[in-house]
């Protein structure tokens, strides 16, 4: 069955729009048809400090795979572009690439290992702003309220700015 998944791309290391590029490349050929991307976006670190910022990107995707699947799929993207995940450790730190899964479909998933939709993204203005772009009337399934919505009333004060300022203001389709 196919379904729709939303993607948050981050990197904050290294050429971080060209892994951002390598991802979403990746992403076509293993998880499947990316409809739209958002702008990419330099954002303040969120949860830590950090002298480098992230640039973000929000994809939508058609994929076969089921939810699992789809996480497997991320983490292996996410190692073969240098990601190393540090077991126990939970905190934030710098990263070559970062794939969230904000959304599959309207499905609600709680597994020790996967929660969807991703339970801090009302409280992000980096995933919010890029999801603005390709979303904005996406409802969340569990608080029923628009992206806009969520945007509007995110309590998050850090800054994001939007890369190339000469792109169109919408999203646009590969």
């Amino acid at each position: 069955m196919t379904q729709r998944a939303i993607l948050l791309l981050g990197s904050n290391i290294g050429e971080r729009t060209e892994f951002i590029k390598l991802a979403v490349k990746m992403i076509k050929q293993n998880i499947g048809a990316v409809e739209l991307l958002s702008h990419m976006y330099e954002t303040e670190p969120w949860g830590f400090e950090c002298p480098q910022w992230f640039v973000n990107q929000a994809i939508s995707v058609k994929t076969n795979l089921s939810s699992e699947q789809l996480l497997n799929t991320v983490h292996i993207i996410e190692h073969e572009l240098g990601r190393q995940r540090m077991e126990g450790n939970r905190s934030y730190a710098p990263r070559s690439i970062d794939i969230d899964i904000l959304f599959y479909g309207q499905e609600v998933i709680e597994t020790p290992f996967l929660t969807i939709p991703h339970p801090e993204i009302e409280n992000r203005k980096f995933a919010l702003l890029p999801l603005m772009d390709i979303a904005p009337n996406y409802v969340h399934p569990l608080s029923h309220k628009t992206v806009l919505d969520m945007y509007k009333d995110c309590p998050d004060n850090s800054i994001v700015n939007i890369l190339n300022t000469e792109s169109k203001a919408t999203a646009y389709e590969v």
